[in-house]
């Protein structure tokens, strides 16, 4: 069976312009404001991944292919999407047709469509990197296959565990001796009488004795004994 592989759309914006743009003038970048008058052509914008490759691509209203633009990776490939220093809705691609490369600018009508078509660019260079450092086996290919006769064993948890602890023989001490009858017609043993507890006796309540009351004392009137004393002395 032969291999393939399957493209990817990653971005997708159906308004582009294309700009000629002449020589970078210093160091610092290209600036978009000095050839945003010097646009030479508008279509559809694609970014399309086939594995680890991603292309952007421009594209006619029919689907044909204008101009296109392969996303190198590595530390000496060349740079393929220049972002410009004075705005972020337009960018330099390295186009390439049958060995030769030219510089061109593009720009976008929207700011959220420039950011989307940055980072999918940003993505696809990080899953890139990403799969460059996994290790690929080299090695001979394995049959993971079931052999003739081979069984699978599945583990249900508590049910094997009690399967295993029922079917496990015994070992350790022996089970404790059972009770032994006696013969029949043998003399058995008086049975034990078991002493019956003596209640114990509850005490009778204490009755309460009422003492009587004593007489109230009469009260003596010291003005009457003093008239009477006088009295007795006339």
């Amino acid at each position: 069976m032969s291999s393939f592989e399957v493209e990817q759309l990653l971005f997708e914006a159906m308004e582009c312009n294309m700009y000629k743009i002449p020589p970078v003038q210093n160091a610092a970048g290209h600036k978009a404001s000095e050839w945003q008058d010097k646009m030479i052509w508008t279509g559809i914008c694609k970014v399309i991944a086939k594995g680890n490759v991603a292309t952007v691509k421009l594209l006619e209203a029919d689907g044909s292919v204008f101009a296109q633009c392969p996303i190198q990776s590595g530390a000496n490939a060349p740079k393929s999407i220049i972002p410009v220093i004075d705005s972020s809705r337009y960018f330099v691609l390295r186009i390439e047709d049958q060995g030769r490369h030219a510089h061109i600018g593009i720009g976008f009508k929207d700011r959220d469509e420039a950011f989307d078509f940055k980072v999918a660019i940003t993505d696809h260079k990080r899953q890139e990197t990403r799969s460059e450092s996994q290790p690929v086996y080299t090695g001979p290919k394995q049959d993971l296959g079931l052999k003739e006769g081979a069984k699978i064993v599945v583990n249900l948890g508590g049910k094997v565990k009690a399967a295993e602890k029922k079917n496990k023989p015994t070992t350790g001490l022996a089970p404790p001796p059972s009770r032994v009858l006696p013969p029949p017609g043998a003399i058995r043993p008086p049975a034990q009488s078991v002493p019956t507890p003596t209640p114990t006796p509850t005490p009778a309540p204490v009755q309460q004795v009422q003492q009587p009351r004593p007489a109230p004392q009469q009260q003596v009137n010291l003005f009457q004994i003093g008239r009477a004393s006088c009295r007795e002395r006339v």
